[in-house]
Parts: structure tokens; sequence; C-alpha cells
């Protein structure tokens, strides 16, 4: 899995042939796509398989520079906004409305850049008879790449945004009536694609693209959402028992620290050295980012946008002109964009008191800061919270340093952020807390036990008994293991849509909007977003109908030929009509 630069390394004008920009998704199918068709640019092999680059970029762009991925933990069960900043989207109720974005957030990236992508995607699909090939399996391998993306961002999109419009044709004409589809409709449009991918895509591919392992783990979240367990348990077993995958356990790799006895493997695996090279047989599916390499993002800044502002306060500061400060140095000039709350910050923490991932070398504490400007009287001295006020809401707070920690990528010494690094997009532990989650629904606690001890052996931590199983324990451990990585509001939306479809725990999809479990975990673990805290300009709050986004109105009101729906909880919702509950060979 070592990179490959040349996926990176395209050139410039033939990228902006392939990209579209656009505000409204709507307004990139109102022009024709003359420069973009399987008439030029796709006659060839390589031609197709360039045309993937703009998805495989993608994957990036939601962890690096301003990551969009911070507004999956906005309004979760582990977290919180935390940015200081005035007008930050904070009162869910008043932040996510039909007609703005989310302020300092992303919901709308969410709505917009899949319909983007899916502009070239689909013309891949479209043209995969034109060009000569050299075999069947050269066709299929980019064909299931395509199925890949596709069936990606629209697993994100009907889980952040319920029903929506499917978009599965390669559009050269104006259009504006487009319809929306349930989105069970769309689960089993990906999964019939993804059962095709999956056979085509290869064992093993260069850096950066799509193999069948990262095939088997998206079906898998796909065959959850379906309710279809026993097949979940196939497809991730798939991945778990071939043989090239398994956990790391021991320390690997190089990297800051590593000889440093006091690490340990947790340390190692996400270390930036170490997560793009053949010995990590825990990657899945990797996007790389590297410093000095033509598409290069600009750097992760994982310090900056995950870690806390704590150089802010009276008696701290970060300033590195008078050479390294080692504190400095492992903070980074952190801008808090979300934090972890409470229940994962403490409770996680006290309750597995053995768990690496949250010892002295993994785990930065609240206990670890300390007054560094020199000219302080307290210099030297930890930070006393009650001092601080309101403001440990972005200050002062605990967290995965060992997640969020790059050192600056040299030569760029002013870089306070952190620095280039790959990042995971899938990873084996995934993989078994996924199929822990089917043996859980079908009832099998003793397995789901064992997988889900499987990564918190590798951690440390104490095993949980076969009482101990349940749905909120599976989302806890993915909280500890899987934080910054995962997307949260869509897994836990993912688990509100399966119990309410199999009317477990009392849900059910005709009341989701009013009653579901991604609101119910908020209530017993984030009770910071139910306790009226005012910080800044706003109180912090949600709703049960929050457990999908709004459809942003420019899009509703673009489409003047049929109807977008918009979701309950809405302003629009009323005009809705009934979705189209079946995908044909023409949509």
């Amino acid at each position: 899995m070592k990179t490959n630069k040349f996926l990176i390394a395209v050139s410039c004008a033939f990228l902006l042939s392939l990209i579209g920009c656009s505000e409204d998704f709507l307004n990139d199918y109102a022009d024709p796509l003359e420069d973009f068709s399987a008439g030029n640019a796709l006659n060839t092999a390589e031609g197709l398989d360039a045309a993937l680059v703009p998805a495989r970029r993608e994957l990036r762009t939601e962890y690096v520079v301003t990551p969009q991925l911070r507004t999956e933990y906005f309004w979760t069960d582990i977290s919180y906004s935390s940015l200081q900043n005035s007008g930050t989207a904070r009162d869910a109720v008043l932040s996510l409305t039909p007609f703005r974005n989310v302020s300092q957030g992303a919901s709308t990236y969410y709505w917009t850049q899949p319909y983007v992508l899916f502009k070239d995607i689909n013309a891949v699909i479209a043209g995969i008879d034109v060009p000569e090939y050299e075999n069947p399996a050269q066709r299929n391998e980019i064909l299931g790449e395509a199925y890949f993306h596709r069936a990606y961002w629209y697993y994100r999109l009907v889980h952040l945004f319920g029903d929506v419009p499917w978009v599965g044709q390669e559009i050269q004409a104006p259009k504006v009536d487009f319809e929306t589809y349930s989105k069970e409709a769309i689960l089993t449009k990906i999964k019939q694609d993804m059962e095709e991918a999956v056979q085509w895509l290869p064992e093993t591919t260069l850096f950066g693209k799509v193999n069948r392992a990262a095939g088997n783990h998206l079906l898998t979240k796909i065959y959850l959402s379906l309710g279809e367990f026993d097949n979940a348990i196939a497809s991730s077993s798939a991945i778990i028992n071939d043989g090239k995958y398994a956990l790391m356990t021991n320390r690997f790799g190089s990297g800051t620290f590593a000889d440093d006895p006091a690490y340990d493997v947790t340390w190692d695996l996400h270390r930036r050295e170490n997560i793009d090279i053949n010995e990590n047989t825990e990657a899945i599916l990797v996007t790389p980012d590297e410093i000095d390499v033509q598409g290069s993002s600009g750097g992760g800044r994982t310090l900056r946008f995950w870690g806390p502002l704590w150089w802010l306060s009276a008696d701290t500061e970060y300033n590195l002109s008078n050479g390294e400060d080692e504190f400095e140095e492992q903070l980074g000039r952190g801008v808090s964009w979300a934090r972890p709350n409470n229940h994962f910050a403490y409770k996680l923490r006290n309750d597995s008191p053995n768990d690496n991932r949250f010892n002295d070398t993994n785990w930065w504490g609240v206990e670890d800061f300390v007054y560094n400007s020199p000219g302080s009287s307290k210099f030297g001295t930890p930070v006393v919270l009650a001092d601080e006020g309101i403001d440990t809401i972005s200050r002062f707070f605990g967290f995965p340093h060992y997640k969020i920690y790059t050192p600056r990528s040299r030569p760029l010494p002013s870089n306070a952020d952190g620095g280039y690094r790959p990042f995971y997009i899938f990873r084996l532990a995934e993989t078994y807390l996924l199929r822990a989650e089917a043996y859980l629904w079908k009832g099998d606690m003793q397995s789901a036990a064992d997988d889900l001890n499987t990564v918190r052996a590798r951690a440390g931590a104490t095993a949980k008994t076969v009482g101990e199983m349940s749905i909120d324990a599976i989302m806890d451990e993915r909280a500890v293991e899987l934080y910054s990585e995962e997307p949260r509001k869509t897994e836990l939306s993912r688990v509100s849509y399966l119990m309410a479809r199999g009317n477990i725990g009392g849900y059910s999809l005709e009341t989701i909007s009013q009653s579901n479990y991604y609101y119910d975990k908020m209530e017993r673990t984030c009770p910071e977003l139910f306790s009226d805290i005012q910080y800044k300009d706003q109180v912090y709050r949600v709703a049960p109908y929050h457990i999908y986004w709004p459809i942003p109105q420019s899009s509703i009101d673009a489409n003047s030929g049929a109807q977008i729906n918009q979701n309950e909880g809405y302003v629009g919702f009323e005009n809705n009509v009934p979705p189209k509950t079946t995908i044909t060979d023409e949509d």
C-alpha cells in the first residue's frame, strides 16, 4: 500500500477538465457536459481511470485543510461544536435550516459535493464499454471502483439527508425535474452495485485506489442498513478471514517516539510514517496527502481543528519565536472546532482504566495543561479549570492526542496546525466492530462480544461480558477507537434507520423524525446539548428531527420541473410528494 505519487500528480489542466465546481448541484446539470464525455477524455482505459481522480481526492477533502468531517461531530452522542466564534452552530434548531449553511460547519457540502462527483462517476459508468481494454479484468476494475465511489457517497447522503434524488445516468442536457427516491430504494440499488463491484475490485492495488476489502467494508455497512445481518457477517468475514489483514498488536514502523518504550502500538498506528506502509496490515482504504507532491492539500491541520484553544487563555501562549517549546509543539495552535463531551472524555475513560487509548502517552487530559507564559507568576503550574470559567468549552478539555498529533511538516517551521499525513478511510478495527454489530442484531451476543473484545484487547482494555453487550456498548467502542476517523453522525443515523426499519426498541420508520436512537442516545450521553448551556450567542439545543439535515432550499427552488422533498421538521415538508420507491436501469 505504498504511495503512488502518480495518482496525485495529475496535470492541473486535465484535472480542471474533470472537476466540476458549483454552489448548487442542480446548476451543474443545467449545462451540457460538452468537454467531458465518452467522445473525448473517456475513450481510453487510462482516461476513464483518471476521471476517477476527483472521487479519490474527495475522500481526502473531508479530513484536510478545513475538515468537513467536523460537522459530523457537532450534534452527536460523543461531542459538540466548541469554536469560540459568535455565530458558530450550537443551536441546531436555529442553525440547521433549508435556507443557510451551518455556520462554521459544512452540512451543505455533504449535499452538494456528492452530486458534483456523480457527474464524473456516471460518465465513467456510461462510457465503460467505449475503450479497448487489455483484458476484461481491466474494464471491470474501473467499473467496480466507479460503483464504489457512487455507493460511498449515496450511503452518506441517505443517512445524512434521508430520501434524496437518485442520479444514475450521465446527463448531457439541462435538467430541472429531479425526483426524490426513498432511502430504501437507494440503499437497495447501491447494495446491488457493490455486490457486483466486490467481484471485480482487485485484492491489491495502487495506494489511493479502491481494493476488494474496501468494497466489502462498504458493502457491510449497506447490508447493516438494510437489516441483512447474515450478509453483513459474510462480507466483513471476507476481510477478517482472508489472511491479508490483521490488527496491529505490536509496535511497528517509525515516526515520532518510535524508540521510546513509554509509547505503544496505539501510538504507532496513527503516525503519518506508518499509515500507508506495507507493514501496516490494518489499513484497508487510506487517502494520501504528502508535502511537496502536486495535488497535495496544504496539510492535514489536525492539531488546529481537533485540538483545544488552550493558548488564548490568560497565562498561556503559543510562541515559537524564541525556539522550540515541547509543550507548544505537542499541542499546536488549536482552535477547537469540536470537542469530546464528558461522556467520552470522562466516563468512557474512567470505565476502562487499563485502556491504552486513555493512557498518559496517548490521551491528553485536562490535568496535563500547564500555564506556559514565561512572565506569568503561574508559569509551570497546572491549569485550574475553575479559574477559566465557561471558556473551558473551547480552551481546556481531554482529547485523544495520539489521533491528532502530527508534527509540523518541514520545511514549514511556522505551521502551527499540524503537518501532512495520510488518513484512514477504512481500517480493520472498524470491520470487527461492524461484524460485532451484525452478531448483536442476530442475538449472538457471544460472537458480538468476541469481536468487540478483539479490538479492546489490542488496547489492553478489560473485556466486555456477554451481559454488557448492547448497541450502546458497540457505539461507545466505535467512539473510542474511531474518533476523528468515522463519520459519526452518518453512523448514528444508520443505526437509527436500522432500528426503526426493524421496529427494534419501539422505533418505527413512520415516526423516525419524532423518535429515534440518534436523539435518545444523545440524551443519555450528551447532557451538554440538553442543559440550556449558553456559549457566546447561542444555547446548545438539538431535536429528534435532526436525525436528518435539511435539503437546501436553493436546490428545491431550482428544480422547477418536479418536487424534491424536504425532511420532516423543516419548512417545506408540507409540500412533499410520495418518493419513488424503485430505481430502474433508465434512472
